[in-house]
């Protein structure tokens, strides 16, 4: 906590809270959420920086918005905006009853819109799950979790090497068999 805390200190912000996979820190009046992404090298994986590129280059108020992103010694933070309505998941267990009709579909909705903009980008998000839908204080949804999103290539191979075999189950029949994706998939 003291290393990450100094750290983010010479960088300006100053650190108000950790949740399980992140930060909440503060710089002036504004609010952000700082992820961690520990490296095993002590470079920088190039399809990181293209995601994070992409991600800070893109302004849509369905996607969380990356505002700076820095190294130090061998973890890379990526700072976003914090979305004050918390995620998805938090908020279904939260209401006592089920959610309305209307409720859902407009989540879906704004979800979709979000992951076209991504699509049209070339990425595909890899973990789509409740937890990294966040909503704003007035309930908008943005799509975050965006240390998961890959760009959408063929020509990756697939490797057989013990942390892929974990995940392999959330691969896409299309990687197999050197397919493409297209909106229908």
């Amino acid at each position: 906590m003291g290393t990450k805390q100094s750290t983010l200190k010479r960088h300006g912000y100053v650190l108000q809270r950790t949740t399980e996979n992140a930060v909440v820190a503060t710089k002036g009046d504004d609010t952000f959420l700082i992820k961690e992404i520990k490296l095993d090298q002590t470079s920088i994986n190039p399809a990181l920086t293209s995601e994070i590129d992409f991600l800070m280059n893109t302004s849509h108020p369905h996607t969380v918005s990356l505002k700076n992103s820095f190294k130090d010694e061998n973890v890379y933070y990526i700072v976003m905006d914090y979305c004050q309505g918390g995620n998805l998941a938090a908020k279904i267990r939260e209401m006592s009853d089920s959610p309305q009709e209307s409720e859902v579909v407009s989540w879906i909705a704004e979800i979709c819109v979000a992951l076209k903009i991504i699509h049209e980008e070339g990425f595909l998000h890899k973990r789509l799950t409740p937890e990294n839908v966040l909503l704003t204080e007035y309930g908008t949804v943005c799509l975050g979790g965006f240390g998961n999103i890959h760009e959408n290539s063929t020509k990756t191979p697939i490797s057989t090497n013990s942390e892929q075999s974990k995940t392999i189950n959330y691969l896409p029949p299309e990687v197999f068999t050197e397919g493409t994706y297209d909106a229908k998939r």
